[in-house]
């Protein structure tokens, strides 16, 4: 994993503070009063350089967005363009996201849940380290409402098998595979080299059964 540059390590000390949300020992997030309002909120797992997110932050000002990534480069990358169009609607956090919902955004409620890309893990003996789970859904299961919609997406096969076995046997979510590309959801460099490569997109779109 590369590691920010000096650009992007002053990004950080000097945005964080307004884009940030510190998830230290015991400290939790009312996102109602991080953002001064109630709205609907998207949440990106693993928002990776941000563009998706950053992009609908800028189209959709009605809307909150928290995004949490491990990659300090690409949290930098997202908070400075958050900063170059001003925006007062995006958040980031820097922390698993499992641990995360369970520990330090507690009573959020999700509108729609992106998780795109994530780390496949492909070799059988570090399957159980795949964000996509069980407990995963359970979590975001607890901050769901009445209409809050799950996208996933990989290039990955054994993946996709595995998002569509983990939502099936899940009783609070069913999904279905997509037939076409989710069109809120831009091309990034990643998934470029994917479809160059001739691997398959798999996405789902998953909903509360409540």
């Amino acid at each position: 994993m590369a590691k920010p540059t000096r650009h992007q390590r002053q990004v950080l000390r000097a945005l964080w503070p307004g884009f940030g949300l510190d998830c230290g020992y015991q400290a939790a997030h009312d996102l109602v009063q991080v953002f001064g309002r109630e709205a609907p909120v998207l949440l990106e797992i693993g928002f990776g350089l941000g563009d998706a997110l950053l992009q609908h932050a800028v189209d959709c000002p009605d809307w909150d967005h928290v995004g949490i990534e491990m990659h300090k480069p690409g949290i930098a990358q997202l908070i400075e363009a958050a900063a170059e169009h001003q925006l007062s609607n995006l958040r980031t956090i820097r922390r698993d996201a499992r641990i995360s919902l369970r520990d330090h955004l507690p009573n959020a409620t999700w509108q729609e849940v992106w998780l795109f890309f994530p780390e496949p893990f492909p070799r059988e003996a570090d399957a159980e380290r795949r964000i996509i789970s069980p407990l995963l859904l359970d979590l975001l299961a607890a901050g769901s409402c009445s209409d809050t919609t799950l996208r996933l997406a990989t290039d990955d096969d054994s993946y996709a098998e595995h998002m569509q076995r983990v939502i099936d046997e899940h009783p609070d979510w069913t999904g279905r595979k997509l037939k076409h590309r989710f069109a809120g959801r831009p091309v990034t460099k990643y998934e470029q080299r994917a479809l160059d490569a001739g691997r398959t997109i798999h996405e789902f779109e998953v909903v509360t059964t409540a």
